[in-house]
């Protein structure tokens, strides 16, 4: 599951907590921390990331913990980064004359 995630497009950190969180739900940025030996900061700035990707929920309660929302959501994220490129692959087909013309007169000086 790790690889997929890593394939997904999260980074080798997020995965950890996204793995952790999928095993055990509700846990604190200080337990994260404590079990990934990522510092508490850098734990909240991951979470942070996860949450804008939909991918986890926090649980704004006497102590703030969070989980995973349904993995269902990991489809849509590679779904919509889909979308992304193909616009980004539009770009670049339209923009891809001036590239060329640049680099020709680059080459023939």
């Amino acid at each position: 599951m790790y690889e997929t995630l890593l394939n997904v497009g999260l980074s080798e950190k997020e995965a950890e907590i996204y793995l952790l969180l999928l095993k055990a739900p509700d846990q604190t940025a200080q337990s994260l921390a404590n079990q990934t030996g990522i510092k508490r900061p850098n734990v909240y700035r991951i979470l942070d990331i996860l949450s804008d990707l939909d991918l986890i929920t926090a649980n704004n309660t006497t102590v703030k913990t969070f989980r995973c929302n349904n993995p269902e959501n990991l489809q849509k994220l590679v779904h919509n980064r889909q979308l992304e490129l193909k616009q980004t692959a539009r770009s670049l087909a339209v923009a891809m004359p001036d590239f060329r013309s640049q680099h020709a007169l680059s080459t023939n000086k």
